[in-house]
């Protein structure tokens, strides 16, 4: 019985997951009407930035400077692709 209710909270989550990555283009596409492609993706990174920070604010004291420097380019890459796809939305 446990294994059944892990494998609906599963696929619960998932549909969940998928119907907000998915309303995700709607909004962007709304939003493009009243805001730069490259506004609305920092406001975006900045919201996620902050809400991760919420959870993780212990683990972030932990962080080296190796790790914070791949994860700077990891981000600016995952930046650069996003707006992207946002300047592409847009047309």
């Amino acid at each position: 019985m446990k294994n059944k209710n892990k494998t609906v909270l599963s696929e619960l989550s998932l549909l969940g997951i998928a119907f907000i990555w998915g309303a995700a283009f709607i909004v962007v596409k709304s939003s493009l009407d009243s805001i730069t492609p490259l506004w609305l993706m920092a406001a975006r990174f900045i919201v996620a930035a902050l809400a991760i920070s919420i959870f993780f604010f212990k683990k972030l004291k932990l962080i080296n400077r190796g790790t914070l420097l791949a994860g700077v380019v990891c981000g600016v890459l995952i930046y650069v692709a996003f707006a992207f796809q946002t300047i592409g939305i847009q047309y």
